[in-house]
This record gives structure tokens, sequence and C-alpha cells, in this order.
């Protein structure tokens, strides 16, 4: 018996010691598997031969007992070092009084190899049909049962349901069931294809997909085998295709600017009527064209050139075209291109800018004048301005030394007649001094003189001159400076005339026995300082022309208020030119408040404002 059981064996079998796991004898069959000699193979443990660590070994054991299976799935070495997927059948026993472990071995490496090639397959069908939203059924018409594929199931919605004939047939929306019924009584009684398109309301969300499906029928199984496929963003995209086709249609024919198609051989692959009307072409002659019929800035080559360095980046540009009757036309181009299968196209779109370019030209020569005008002025103005202030000077200082009776004495009309000549000389020579320096700022040549000054001592300077101002026509002065204010990098000679102007004029529109507030403070890194008056105020129609030079707001005020219409122009030019800006707020018979403010540093924020 243990001859015919072990020894004439075909299958590889070996016995093992239970306890040492030494194997005590081998059959010529598993000699021959092995590739040991029988005193080779006996007393190897039967470890050494089990490719798998111990681990391993263990974790199968505990498989096996779980599933409940008398074999187990280990990995062998051979003499030559290879190893191979084996099926290990063990059990028990009894030889010569002495209880032993018999393995039964197959070789199941084909096999293992051949069932990863099928799961590969399989894993790789599942894929593709993922990615195509493709999915597999069949249908047994004996039995009634449905086989589907994962994604036929989830095409279906019915991914965690049980698949059958019944809930396929409900899925379809009802108006196309008789299509449906009708191409599969056909495909059965008539072998005709089955080939439908339809919208089924899936199980799980209830959206409608559209779907198509083909199938066959194979009359040996007495079944129907299909697929089915979801097209939905297919038919979405098919229907964009068709409506953007459509758009570009009507924006080609529709479109106010031209728009031209060129292929690499320079030719026009398409116009629109709008182009054709530019070049005073028809259609069809456009067709026959080249970019070099119309272009007369490129020669041939290097319109090709062009072309064939032209991507889709884009490039805007100005050119003149010729038309069919030889005049010529200002053109703006926007081109891009783009490839089209194997074959590169070249967008245009063209737009006549002959009238702007034209009008262009004429704002430029208006430009020009306009400089050449104002250029003018300013060299009369300061040649004017010097001419005059020399008798202008000679007649204040006589007449002052006049009003001194340094010649003898005068009565009181002589007195009043030199008093007004002085007072009208002094005016005049302060109108010429303003437009010196609004001259010298609208043409870049005024410059300021920076130095570090105290603000305080600066308004208290400004006070001093302007109180007689005050005195004279009863009008309270008050001067608020916050004491942390300390100092500050500017043109002191400008900050004062700024301070002087802004306050002479609210003393000159206060009312006899009002009040005028200068306040300085600090506001962040700037300091602020407010003028404010309770003076006949201005209408917000008059704001607009507050700082423009030699306007005057009101005829009225002007002949009750002397004025040059200079004071704030140059204001707003110094406190701009310090980095600065002013605003104003007023209202009618309640007075003004004229705000500005100028950086602690006027120089250094300039030099920042420059370097960035």
């Amino acid at each position: 018996m243990y001859r015919s059981f072990f020894k004439e064996n075909n299958e590889v079998t070996l016995l093992v010691n239970p306890e040492s796991f030494d194997i005590i004898d081998a059959n010529e069959a598993a000699c021959k598997y092995y590739g040991w000699t029988l005193e080779e193979i006996i007393g190897k443990q039967i470890n050494h031969i089990n490719a798998l660590s111990n681990e391993e070994i263990q974790a199968e054991i505990k498989r096996a007992a779980c599933e409940n299976r008398s074999y187990f799935f280990f990995k062998h070495r051979l003499a030559n070092g290879r190893t191979r997927d084996v099926e290990v059948y063990s059990g028990s026993m009894e030889l010569n009084s002495q209880n032993l472990l018999y393995f039964i071995v197959h070789d199941i490496t084909e096999r293992k190899l051949a069932e990863e090639e099928l799961r590969r397959k399989e894993m790789q069908l599942r894929t593709a049909q993922k990615i195509g939203h493709v999915g597999s059924w069949e249908i047994d018409l004996n039995s009634g049962n449905v086989d589907a594929s994962e994604e036929a199931k989830r095409i279906y919605g019915l991914e965690d349901e049980q698949i059958t004939l019944k809930r396929i047939q409900n899925m379809p929306l009802p108006e196309y069931r008789p299509v449906l019924d009708k191409a599969m009584n056909e495909l059965l009684e008539r072998n005709l294809p089955y080939d439908v398109e339809f919208r089924i309301r899936r199980q799980n969300d209830g959206i409608i997909r559209i779907i198509h499906s083909v199938a066959e029928y194979y009359a040996e199984r007495n079944a129907v085998i299909g697929m089915i496929q979801d097209i939905t963003e297919y038919k979405q995209s098919e229907k964009s295709l068709v409506e953007e086709a459509s758009w570009r249609r009507i924006l080609m024919e529709q479109s106010r600017d031209g728009i031209v198609i060129i292929d690499q051989n320079g030719k026009v692959f398409e116009s629109n009527p709008r182009y054709a009307e530019m070049l005073g072409y028809s259609p069809e002659e456009m067709q026959m064209l080249h970019m070099w019929d119309w272009d007369i800035h490129y020669t041939r080559e290097q319109l090709l050139e062009m072309l064939r360095l032209a991507d889709n980046k884009g490039i805007l540009h100005e050119t003149r075209q010729r038309r069919k009757d030889g005049t010529l036309i200002d053109v703006e181009i926007n081109a891009n291109a783009a490839m089209f299968g194997e074959r590169k196209l070249s967008f245009c779109v063209c737009r006549d800018i002959t009238g702007r370019k034209q009008t262009e030209e004429e704002l430029l020569n208006s430009k020009l004048a306009a400089e050449a005008a104002s250029k003018s002025k300013d060299q009369f103005l300061a040649t004017m301005s010097h001419e005059l202030r020399t008798p202008l000077n000679s007649i204040i200082g006589f007449s002052d030394i006049l009003l001194e009776e340094m010649f003898g004495n005068l009565n009181e009309k002589q007195k009043a007649y030199i008093n007004n000549i002085s007072k009208g000389g002094k005016h005049l020579l302060n109108l010429i001094n303003d437009i010196l320096d609004l001259s010298k700022v609208e043409a870049g040549e005024m410059k300021l003189d920076y130095e570090k000054f105290h603000v305080s001592r600066a308004v208290d300077e400004v006070k001093a001159s302007i109180v007689p101002l005050a005195v004279k026509k009863e009008i309270h002065l008050d001067v608020k400076v916050d004491p942390q204010l300390g100092i500050i990098r500017a043109d002191k000679t400008k900050f004062k005339q700024i301070l002087y102007n802004l306050t002479s004029n609210a003393i000159k529109f206060t009312r006899e026995k009002g009040e005028v507030t200068i306040e300085a403070r600090r506001f962040g890194k700037l300091v602020q300082i407010s003028v404010k008056d309770t003076g006949i105020g201005i209408s917000k129609s008059d704001m607009d022309k507050l700082f423009q030079p030699f306007k005057q707001l009101n005829p009225y005020l002007t002949r009750e208020h002397e004025g040059t219409g200079l004071g704030l122009a140059l204001v707003k030019k110094f406190i701009e030119m310090h980095k600065g800006r002013i605003r104003v707020e007023s209202k009618i018979g309640e007075g003004s408040i004229f705000t500005f403010v100028i950086p602690f540093d006027s120089k250094d924020h300039e030099q920042s404002r420059t370097k960035n």
C-alpha cells in the first residue's frame, strides 16, 4: 500500500516529519520535479523548498482554514533556483507506527499565469468600458436572465441593485418603448441590425441620459448580446459644435469688421462680405486673391515668412492696403494662427481706420499748433512781465518818496492821488509776479527750494503779515496749531505763499466783524492745513472755476473785491509740486473751508514716487 500510494504515485509527493518538518522521503516524481536526487532531498526541511517567509506561510494556512479548504497555495523553490506556484494538499498517515505528514504538490504556475492574464484583460476591458462609457449586456431568452458589465450597470444607475429584464425595459422614456420593441422583434425574427438611440431616466438619480445601443442575436444560445454607450456628452458637444458653426457664420456675415482667413500659401481661404466690400471686390473675386494682391508694405516672400512664423498668441498691427480701384485705406489687423488637422490657417480681423487716422492726424496738428501758441504765450508773458517790472518799480519807488514829503509838503488831495498811484502800481506788480510764477510752473521751470522748518513758526509769520488786513475789517483771526506737529521739509517760501493767499482770500471775502480760522494738525504722514471763514461762500456752479487762471467767479464780486484770478491757481500748483492736494467745502452765505495736505517730507516723498 505504501508503495502504490507513495513510490508509484505519478504526482509529486513528499513525506515529512511533523515535528522537525524534515523531508524523510520523496517519490520519483518529486525528485524529477525539484531537480534533486533522493539522497539530496531527504533531510531537507520543508521550509527550504518553500520560497515564502514564515509569516506568509502562516497567513496562507489561516486563509485556508477560513475558507474551509484542505489545500494551500505556496511558492516552491527548485534546485536551479527558480520558483514555481504550487497547490499543496496535506494529510497525515501512519507508517511503521510513526505519524507522518504527506504533501501532494501540483504545479499551477501556468494556471496562475493564465488567471492573471485573464484578470488583466478583464481589468483592461472594464477600464476601456469606463473610459468610453461603453457597457456590455447579455439576455438569455430561455430564462430571461440578464448579465451586464459594471459599466452597463453604472450607465443604467443600477450599480447597487440586481439587474433584471423588467428593470431594463422600464428605464427608457415611454416614447422610445415602441421603437425599441420593434428593433428587438426585427432582430429576432428577421435578423435585421439592432442599432438604436434613445433616452433613459437613470434608476439611482433620475437624470436623463442619451443612450446608443447595438446588439446581435445568437441562435445557438438563444441569447442576445449587445453593448450600450452613454453618448450624452457627445450629443451635447455635437449640438454645441452645430450652434458654434452657426454663430461663427452669423459673425462672419454680420460683422462690421472685415474677416479674412489665409492659408499657408498666402491664398484667401475664406472672407466675409465686409472685407470684400472694404477692398472693393466681389466675394467670388476674393477667393482668387493672395495677400500680396492688396498689401503694399511687404513682398511676397516676406508675407509667406510671416505666415510661417505666425502662432496663436496673436498680433495687432496697422498697415495700408490697396483696393481694387487702386485707392489706399488704413487698416488695423488683429491676426491669429491655428492648426486645423494638419493645415495651418491665419485668421485676420481687419478694421478700416482711414477715418480714425485722418482724425488723429488733425488732432496731432491741432495739438502741435496749440503747444506752439502756448509756448508763444508763455514767452510773451515772460518778456512783457520783465519789461513792465522796471518802469513799475520806478513808479512805486517815486510814489513812496513823494508820500514821505521828502520834496515838500503835500495837500490832502495830492496825498490821495499819489497813494492811488502807489497802490495801483503795487497791485499791478503783484499781478506781474503772479503771471511770471504761473508761466514758470506751467513751463516746468519752477523749482522747489527744500528746507526744514517749524510749521508753527511759519504760520505765525503769515499771521503777523496778514493781521493788518484783519484788523482793518474788524475780523477775528484765530490760529490753532497742534503742538506735536513739529518740523517739516518743504519749500518754506511757497508754503507761506500758499497759506498767505488762502488766508488773505478768506479775509477779503468775509464781511466786517466776521471770523477766519487757521488750523494745522498732523494727518498720518501728512500735514493738514485748513483755512475757515464765515464769508459769502461759493456756489456749486463756481467750484470748477476756483483754481483756473484768470477766472473770477462773479463780476459783481470782482468789482467789490479786487483780485487777479491767479492766486488760487498758484496755490493749487504749489501744493501739487509738493505732492499734495487741496479740497474746498462751501455754502452760500455761511462761508468756506479750504483744506490742503502735503507730506511731512515732500522731497523724500517725491524721490520715492519717482523711484517707484
